[in-house]
């Protein structure tokens, strides 16, 4: 990032970005841990901040999931492709739970709006597009 682009950040991304500059390449990745204390940053908002720095500001920070885990400035080609392969491998997990619960919740939601639509014919409410009339009393 250059000198000019860092005069667009905040002082919590400044703080992360000084400290993620001194972690560069995977052998020198920095746990959230240590990274949140480096900074005085909680851990929550050092996710967001990183996430910020990647998608807002172009940089190249990776994470790895296996010792040393931790973020880095990426610095390799390889460390790049391993990066964005961990991203995918999470964006295919999080796409498989979505499909099982909407599997799973699918029955929930069915009976819930079939005890609604009950409910609704019961008090007379419209159901269906169709209004119930009552007869007038004789």
């Amino acid at each position: 990032m250059s000198r000019r682009a860092t005069t667009d950040l905040s002082p919590e991304e400044l703080a992360v970005w000084a400290v993620l500059n001194r972690h560069r390449g995977r052998i020198s990745a920095i746990g959230l841990d240590a990274l949140s204390m480096a900074t005085g940053v909680p851990e929550r908002t050092v996710q967001h901040v990183v996430s910020h720095l990647i998608e807002r500001h172009g940089c190249a920070i990776g994470s790895a999931v296996t010792k040393p885990m931790g973020y880095f400035v990426i610095e390799t080609e390889a460390e790049l492709t391993e990066s964005v392969s961990q991203l995918l491998h999470r964006l295919t997990a999080l796409a498989r739970r979505i499909a099982a619960l909407k599997k799973s919740a699918a029955p929930l939601v069915l009976n819930q709006l079939a005890m609604d639509l009950g409910e609704a014919a019961r008090l007379g409410a419209p159901v269906g597009g169709r209004v119930k009339m009552e007869k007038p009393a004789a």
